[in-house]
């Protein structure tokens, strides 16, 4: 867990960043030590081609995702499946 953490940190230095809306919750799981790991479904552009790509990250465990919330994206190029959702946009 804590690898995976500071891999999120990481994004938010070297991450390229993105708002998406995220269009089905694939899976969530169980809480552990206040983060919980979640899979979801969004629809990008990349390199001009609309796509649905899987993702997943880890939240805390009190944050609620929903289909359809708008949400800014942090990724590496790359490793479009790991990536992190650094706030919720209107």
């Amino acid at each position: 867990m804590e690898q995976k953490l500071k891999w999120q940190a990481s994004l938010l230095i070297k991450g390229v960043g993105f708002r998406t809306r995220v269009e089905e919750i694939v899976k969530s799981g169980q809480s552990v030590n206040g983060y919980k790991k979640i899979a979801f479904r969004a629809i990008l552009r990349i390199n001009g081609k609309t796509v649905c790509k899987k993702m997943q990250t880890l939240v805390r465990a009190e944050k609620v995702l929903h289909p359809g919330d708008r949400v800014l994206i942090r990724y590496l190029p790359g490793k479009m499946d790991r990536v992190m959702i650094s706030n919720a946009v209107a």
